[in-house]
């Protein structure tokens, strides 16, 4: 049962995938003279771009929300807002309007990365919770090489069509889901919150009275915003999250989504073989990250960030040296040296991906306190949002002014000084109950 449900929670990270990501693979087809909506390369970086404003705006709004009436309304609210977005999409040819969809599919990404995650925490059991934690980003990958394959079958009409799927699937699935024990303990009803925790916990499960008690015990009804500064423990939680996140959009991590196809049809001069590249990318991205998510529990989070973090920072120099010794002719690069920035890139996404991507939505769902929890992430990915539409718009800009070479080295840059961060910093959390992750933080 628990698997059902964490399946339907993780379904909205697919859908953040998708609306985060539709342009990615027709990028190229849209900027071009035959293109079904013209429009510019920084306009498409704009499209994209304002998804993130809506995630900004989005954030603490909804961790508000799910913080005073449920995790479970605002989790179910994320797929008639998509379907409106597509359905926005679908009756223009307006890049304004494009804007404004993109604006609302902002909500549904501050909803997946906000609060999907806090949901899972709350209802998987300590040993397996970073594991299913781990692959609803396994998910948001999939949906990216849904994307692509859809992008390279179909025209645009039919494309925008079969994405509304998703959203509509999940809104069904997500009714039947129940609330969280954690935000029923915290409303003050105990019997529900045994019936909840006999419905996630295995058949004969004897320790029904002990999380009842643990989970009573940890709830603190007095909680206030102003705890994340006053409180020793909160306050460094978000420090380190926010931290964490901001190198992460600027690792390269966020960029990479959006570009990488354009990258690729920039060195190869064909769109159609850029994006099935791009969807092999995906695609072990998605197969990687389905493997990580069940290390997290056994190695630990910690080593596995500060490893991988440091490791993807070699492979965005390695694309760096070679945009740099290019810089003057891309096109003139060899087979060989274009297999070795697609897979340098697809490593250095990897390796990234395992250390922060992964990573980020647990430790940011089990570092803060079960009244904080929905606000701190709120908080943590409005500032994340924001750092995702820096990155996003940025990175066109500084390759039209001084070249996608420094864009790599400001990947690996960020890169190193994320593996430093987690290593000085980030706790451990794999592997223990939420409420010594509080204790010990």
């Amino acid at each position: 049962k628990i698997l059902v449900f964490i399946f339907a929670a993780a379904l909205c990270m697919a859908i953040a995938g998708t609306v985060f990501t539709w342009l990615t693979p027709i990028a190229v087809q849209l900027t071009s003279k035959d293109s079904p909506m013209p429009m510019s390369e920084m306009q498409r970086s704009w499209v994209t771009g304002c998804a993130s404003i809506g995630n900004t705006l989005s954030c603490i709004p909804i961790g508000v929300i799910a913080y005073r009436w449920g995790r479970k309304p605002v989790l179910l609210a994320a797929g008639p807002v998509a379907l409106l977005g597509w359905i926005l999409i679908l009756s223009t040819r307006s890049i304004p309007v494009l804007y404004l969809a993109s604006v609302i599919h902002g909500f549904t990404m501050a909803t997946a990365f906000c609060i999907s995650s806090v949901y899972i925490a709350e209802i998987a059991s300590p040993k397996i919770r970073g594991a299913l934690c781990g692959q609803f980003m396994t998910l948001y990958y999939l949906a990216l090489a849904y994307v692509d394959i859809l992008a390279y079958c179909t025209n645009y009409t039919l494309y925008i069509s079969l994405l509304t799927i998703l959203p509509a699937l999940y809104t069904v699935l997500f009714c039947f889901m129940p609330e969280t024990p954690y935000h029923l303990m915290k409303t003050g009803k105990d019997s529900k919150v045994v019936e909840a925790l006999n419905w996630l916990s295995p058949q004969n499960d004897g320790n029904i009275g002990d999380k009842f008690i643990e989970m009573k015990t940890s709830v603190n009804n007095n909680f206030s915003w102003k705890d994340f500064f006053h409180v020793k423990s909160q306050r460094r939680a978000m420090i380190i999250v926010m931290i964490a996140y901001c190198l992460k959009c600027f690792g390269g991590q966020i960029s990479l989504q959006v570009y990488t196809t354009q990258i690729l049809s920039t060195l190869t001069g064909n769109s159609s073989y850029s994006i099935i590249l791009t969807t092999v990318s995906n695609i072990i991205l998605c197969i990687t990250c389905f493997i990580s998510g069940f290390l997290s529990d056994t190695l630990g989070r910690r080593p596995v960030m500060y490893v991988t973090s440091f490791a993807s920072g070699i492979f965005h120099l390695v694309v760096m040296i070679y945009f740099f010794a290019y810089s003057s002719n891309l096109k003139s690069f060899s087979t060989v040296n274009l297999w070795i920035i697609f897979v340098s890139m697809t490593l250095a996404l990897i390796l990234g991906n395992a250390s922060m991507s992964i990573f980020l939505p647990t430790i940011s769902a089990e570092y803060f306190s079960t009244e904080g929890r929905t606000l701190g992430s709120g908080i943590v990915h409005a500032v994340a949002g924001l750092a995702a539409f820096i990155s996003i718009i940025s990175y066109q800009a500084i390759k039209d002014y001084v070249g996608d070479y420094f864009n790599f080295l400001i990947f690996a840059v960020c890169s190193f000084v994320a593996s430093i961060v987690i290593y000085y910093f980030v706790p451990e959390t794999a592997r223990k109950t939420l409420e010594r992750i509080q204790k010990e933080i």
